[in-house]
Parts: structure tokens; sequence; C-alpha cells
């Protein structure tokens, strides 16, 4: 878990706000008993989770959190490709 104080926020939208960021080995039961405790005092909250992690997203959605916007990420692979010697 790791989590900024994005005081850079205050003078963008006037807001105290906090970005949580949850990786893939996240213990569903510690993010239970911090998320509350860590958010405390911030008026805008960012949480970012692993689209694999339903659980985590399902637990948020039931302390008031919902989902905004989702991330695709792309990436190419590079072939290699012969050049045939009937061409």
């Amino acid at each position: 878990m790791k989590v900024v104080d994005a005081n850079w926020e205050k003078e963008n939208i006037l807001k105290k706000t906090i970005e949580i960021t949850f990786d893939n080995n996240e213990d569903k039961n510690i993010i239970k008993s911090r998320v509350n405790e860590i958010i405390d005092g911030y008026e805008y909250i960012v949480i970012k989770s692993p689209i694999g992690r339903i659980d985590i997203n399902k637990y948020l959605s039931t302390i008031g959190f919902y989902f905004v916007e989702s991330q695709l990420s792309l990436k190419k692979l590079k072939t290699e490709v012969s050049k045939s010697e009937d061409a």
C-alpha cells in the first residue's frame, strides 16, 4: 500500500487530497482495518486498485467509494520476421 498526501491538489481543487495505491498482494483484512484511519481528515480521496482485485473494489463500495475511471495499458511485442528467399 502506497499512501501519498497529494498536497499539490490543494492548489488545484482546493481540497486536502490523499492518494492510496494498492498492489496485487494487498491483504484485504489490512485494507479493511486501515483505510478509514488513513483517510480521516481528507476531503478528496483517490484510491488506485489493481483491476483483478474485485474483492478490494467490492469492499470499497461498501464504505462509500465508487468506481470512476479505468486505465488501460497496452504493450506492443516486437517480433522478428525473416525475409523469405522466395520473395
